[in-house]
């Protein structure tokens, strides 16, 4: 069983328009209110402060609005386009793989300017996943042996990952044997689709695995040697031949 999510943004979309549309709709009646106040009061209130007064206060609430519009969609194209990006869930044959978008560092990164991405990365055999169960706040809990849950948390060109064998292998050799904490429970965020589908996901990932039949250990069989009975042969048959000296 191969399956891969991402992030879903539906959440952060419905979000975004439900906090943009009451502004955008604040923002266009004082623009109107404010403009039609405006070419009513002109002609009576030419070079008064009122004029001046009503035109800053549409000014000052498109201002504000433009402002809160741009961090709204800042919002969106941060958490739709970034985490979708870095934040999925890979099942595989024999593993649950989680990562989760951590931030970016903008700091000087081995001698470089360049700002990195941070992410988390869980990996957790399905061989020793022991129980799936959905927890009081609607989240997806595994738990595994103790210990069997791999967690890892670093920039996210380091924590790329391939498969050998159907075994999991890291691309940096010291994650393979060290760098990595011991888990024995990891919590799915509910980022990706609702809790009962995803806990249906991993049971079946679950069952599918143990069905798997195990590996045969290869065995390397020697042929015997024999030696051959060097044959004895005549001067008449080997025949005659003339060396060149």
């Amino acid at each position: 069983m191969s399956k891969f999510f991402h992030y879903d943004t539906t959440a952060v979309k419905r979000r975004v328009a439900v906090y943009l549309l009451p502004v955008l709709t604040m923002l266009f009646l004082i623009a109107f209110i404010a403009t039609i106040t405006g070419i009513l009061t002109f002609r009576f209130l030419v070079g008064s402060g009122a004029v001046r007064l009503v035109i800053g206060a549409a000014a000052a609430a498109v201002s504000a609005g433009v402002i809160y519009t741009a961090v709204l969609l800042d919002m969106y194209f941060r958490c739709g386009i970034r985490d979708s990006r870095y934040t999925f869930i890979d099942i595989q044959p024999r593993y649950i793989i989680l990562s989760l978008y951590a931030g970016d560092y903008n700091g000087i990164l081995q001698k470089t300017d360049k700002a990195a991405t941070l992410r988390k990365l869980y990996v957790c055999p399905l061989e020793n996943l022991r129980e799936v169960k959905i927890n009081k706040h609607g989240k997806v809990v595994l738990t595994a042996d103790d210990g069997a849950i791999r967690p890892y948390e670093g920039c996210s060109d380091r924590l790329s990952y391939y498969f050998v064998a159907g075994k999991l292998k890291m691309s940096e050799w010291w994650h393979n044997e060290s760098g990595f904490k011991k888990l024995s429970k990891m919590t799915v965020p509910s980022c990706f689709m609702p809790p009962m589908p995803m806990f249906k996901t991993f049971v079946r990932a679950k069952h599918m695995c143990d069905d798997i039949p195990p590996e045969k250990p290869y065995k390397f069989e020697e042929m015997p040697f024999v030696r051959m009975k060097k044959l004895r042969r005549t001067r008449d048959a080997d025949g005659t031949y003339d060396r060149k000296w």
